[in-house]
């Protein structure tokens, strides 16, 4: 898949979650923010292909790059994880 195909896939595969987004045009990148209870997540897709991803809230993390689906993944598991570790507090370690 190219870069714009991962971004595509990506932002459907939350629409089909039911978890909601807001797109942006920054730094030559399309942005996904993710608003959840305890962060908000800001996913900057490149068009060579890299993602680059920073988590505001407890924990903040630095920016770190991931795979488009295992963003996906990973944002799907913590939106429905309620008590314990989040698979988000341990990216880019």
């Amino acid at each position: 898949m190219n870069a714009l195909g991962d971004l595509i896939a990506f932002v459907e595969g939350l629409g089909a979650a039911g978890i909601s987004y807001r797109l942006e045009s920054v730094r030559n990148s399309i942005m996904v923010v993710i608003p959840c209870p305890d962060r908000y997540i800001e996913a900057e897709f490149f068009a060579d292909g890299h993602v680059e991803v920073q988590f505001f809230g407890p924990p903040s993390s630095d920016v770190v790059e991931f795979k488009p689906d295992a963003l996906l993944e990973a944002v799907i598991v913590h939106m429905n994880t309620r008590t314990g570790a989040s698979p988000l507090d341990s990216a880019g370690t």
